[in-house]
């Protein structure tokens, strides 16, 4: 079998399921799930860290896409450095990793140019990353760019490096991306490039260490909540006072609206203007929001809500239930930073307790409706 560029198609892959091998020419392949990887990538930030799970898929994506450009050189010895770039785009859609629409490609060997812009559609990893976390404010598309660019520094002859300017894991409609050598990129590299480098398993523990110290304090941050909660409940504590305490104990900004948007209870440090966080305040952001907060009621599930366009600060919103159904919604505002998983524990648990208050009102109010109802019979 011949592996011709110019007529790649499905039929060059070969599947040997007694053998239990997929091959493209000499070159073995892989199915994996989308969803596989998603997990993967999900259980990687959850136990290494962003950072270093961003560096992991880095470095991963650029190994698989530069043994990808040897085997395309090998193969097709004849083609142009510009072809087998074009080249490398097809197999990122062939491997059903997204559809790339190149939109300008240069190269120069001599003059050491290379120039490269691109949009991605149905990007699994931006997609996998909003299943699982919801929008970034980050760029999220990292074993991609990986790939991207280890696939044209072979071909180059140099590093050369992908760099996404636009990302469906923060709301755009497509991802972008522009590839050209490290040295023209300059100071937009900054802190970039430690990500390709491979750090030491003791500085990965000690890493490892200073991320638990600050879970640790956190964690106390939690529980110190929790203990607060706990006590109002048994004080009758009000919505006023439940938002007042994690408000003042996080110093962030936090909103209990119901499914109308009409707030509930809200707190936000004195000076600042609570109409600002409101959901409902925000009209140019409506639609988006409103697409949110359906993905909230739909699915009652925590997520963070990031509206890049608009001034709509981020924000953890996780749903307020009351007997199964969606009551309205619960926002911490990111206006300083935040970890985001004890974000999300913390305001899964003060819905938990605003749903319970708002059930002992129902409950109270309704017998008190029946006793009267007896009284004027």
């Amino acid at each position: 079998m011949t592996y011709n560029l110019s007529t790649l198609n499905g039929e060059k892959i070969t599947f040997l399921p007694e053998k239990g091998q997929i091959c493209l020419e000499d070159a073995r392949f892989l199915l994996v799930s989308a969803d596989g990887l998603g997990t993967l990538t999900k259980d990687l930030i959850s136990t290494l860290g962003r950072d270093r799970a961003k560096g992991f898929l880095l470095r991963y994506g650029w190994t698989c896409g530069y043994n990808d450009a040897r085997i395309a050189q090998r193969q097709n010895p004849d083609h142009s450095e510009l072809s087998l770039l074009y080249h490398g785009a097809y197999l990122h859609s062939l491997e059903g990793s997204t559809h790339v629409n190149v939109l300008k490609a240069e190269i120069n060997l001599e003059e050491k140019h290379c120039l490269m812009e691109s949009t991605w559609s149905n990007s699994h990893e931006a997609e996998q990353y909003c299943r699982h976390f919801g929008l970034s404010e980050e760029l999220v598309c990292w074993t991609l760019t990986g790939y991207a660019s280890g696939f044209a520094s072979a071909i180059f002859g140099q590093r050369v490096l992908f760099r996404e300017v636009k990302c469906v894991g923060m709301g755009d409609q497509y991802c972008q991306v522009i590839c050209k050598p490290v040295e023209e990129w300059g100071t937009e590299l900054e802190g970039e490039l430690d990500y390709f480098t491979e750090s030491k398993i003791s500085e990965e523990l000690e890493e490892a260490h200073r991320r638990i110290k600050k879970q640790n304090k956190f964690l106390k941050q939690v529980m110190g909540i929790h203990e607060e909660l706990n006590r109002l409940i048994l004080e009758g504590g009000h919505l006023k006072d439940i938002v007042e305490v994690v408000g003042n104990t996080l110093g962030n900004p936090i909103i209990a609206e119901d499914r109308y948007l009409e707030t509930l209870a809200a707190w936000a440090e004195p000076g600042k203007e609570l109409s600002s966080f409101l959901l409902s305040s925000i009209e140019p952001a409506s639609d988006f929001i409103r697409k949110q907060l359906a993905i909230i009621k739909r699915e009652k599930k925590t997520i963070d809500i990031i509206c890049k366009d608009h001034s709509l600060l981020p924000r953890t919103v996780t749903p307020i239930i009351i007997e199964s159904n969606v009551y309205g919604y619960l926002s911490i505002i990111h206006s300083t930073k935040v970890n985001i998983e004890l974000i999300h524990l913390i305001a899964e648990r003060v819905a938990e307790v605003i749903g319970f208050i708002l059930l002992q009102e129902r409950m109270i109010f309704e017998t008190e409706n029946r006793f009267k109802g007896k009284f004027i019979r």
